[in-house]
């Protein structure tokens, strides 16, 4: 889910021209342009001029500009959104289904960086980093009342580089230094998986990333050979992802060439139809199948809910979702940045558009229903330098 850079008290309007500038002072730049928004630009030149000659203190274009980007997006929906280059980043990474780094799961205890878990197969599970193992240096500096923020800059990088880490560990006198040659870490989407009892089977799934539906598949595999005849199918706090996993793992559940979800845009370009086997062949599976939901089930989460539903083909199972039916498009931006804005409207089956009412509210009023478990699947993320 998306966060929102704020925007400044100063500028907010005017300083949006200085991202589209240069290409205001192109000979074609207005190609595209309607004459109504030629105007409202021209304007926007005059106050961003008076703003640079007159405005009382230095100002930081960078924080105003990026202020100013948000709060014209924030007009538009909350969906609709810019996202600075860390995170954009980040965002990729996330959704990716790898990034490159150590390979552990940490937590910040008591000032000390404290590894919770060794990924499997990581360079820091293969070098025999324990959970319960404190950080106390990175490259030969203290790494004590590091903000958590700072540590996937400290650990993360290129594959094949090397990190230095110095770690304290109980039962061990002394430090123990080990020299970390980083590597790709695949990120799971499914935070559980097992048999409830001797038929029924439970897969919780965090959100849609690259690799779901190949996750899904693997762990639904595992399950049938343990005699799984029934499933529960945990959306709970799945704050979405990409559409086409969603759209893969109802192929898994539903049978034929049956329409999954629909979308529609204002100029008929973006609009699309997705078929339940147009991902290619696959075993679809006839056992029963609960789906679990809250309020943080959320967009493709909500599309997997809706086809299930409108198909009869499970029970859905838990609190109203969240009521996310846009689409949006996201473009990369010269700096590494990014803005993602909503280009469609998507439908389930039924031709039900699950977008709840966003009119008038500003985007903390519109997330604030979200528990804070949607939260924590994404920020959880962040954990695995």
């Amino acid at each position: 889910m998306p966060r929102f850079v704020k925007k400044r008290p100063f500028l907010t309007s005017a300083i949006i021209f200085l991202v589209t500038l240069g290409a205001f002072l192109t000979h074609n730049a207005f190609a595209d342009i309607r004459a109504d928004m030629e105007g409202q630009i021209r304007k926007l030149v005059s106050v961003a001029r008076l703003a640079q000659m007159y405005y009382v203190e230095e100002v930081d274009w960078d924080t105003a500009v990026e202020g100013a980007i948000s709060g014209m997006l924030e007009k538009l929906d909350p969906h609709s959104v810019y996202i600075p280059p860390d995170k954009a980043q980040e965002n990729k990474e996330n959704f990716s289904g790898k990034y490159e780094g150590i390979g552990i799961q940490y937590d910040i205890i008591d000032g000390y960086l404290t590894v919770i878990s060794p990924i499997a197969g990581s360079p820091s599970y293969k070098l025999g980093i324990k959970a319960g193992d404190r950080i106390v240096k990175i490259e030969g500096k203290s790494a004590y009342g590091i903000e958590r923020e700072e540590v996937p800059d400290k650990l993360k990088g290129p594959k094949g580089s090397l990190v230095n880490v110095t770690i304290q560990r109980d039962g061990v006198k002394g430090y123990l230094d080990f020299d970390i040659e980083r590597d790709e870490i695949p990120i799971t989407t499914i935070t559980a998986s097992f048999m409830e009892d001797d038929s029924t089977g439970y897969i919780a799934l965090s959100r849609f990333a690259a690799i779901t539906a190949r996750e899904v598949e693997e762990k639904l595999r595992e399950l049938e050979k343990q005699n799984l005849k029934r499933l529960i199918f945990d959306l709970r706090g799945n704050s979405g992802g990409y559409l086409t996993e969603a759209v893969k793992v109802v192929g898994k559940f539903v049978k034929g060439h049956k329409i999954v979800v629909y979308t529609k845009g204002r100029s008929g370009e973006v609009d699309e139809e997705y078929f339940s086997d147009e991902f290619g062949r696959r075993m679809v599976r006839n056992y029963p199948l609960v789906v679990l939901v809250d309020r943080g089930s959320a967009s493709a989460a909500e599309i997997v809910a809706g086809a299930i539903q409108d198909y009869d083909r499970g029970l859905i199972v838990g609190e109203n979702s969240f009521g996310k039916g846009l689409v949006q498009k996201e473009f990369p931006l010269h700096d590494g940045s990014a803005v993602r804005v909503t280009t469609a409207k998507y439908y389930t089956p039924a031709g039900r558009c699950i977008q709840r009412d966003y009119k008038g509210k500003d985007p903390e009023e519109y997330y604030q229903e979200i528990p804070d478990s949607t939260w924590a699947s994404e920020d959880s993320l962040k954990n695995r330098p």
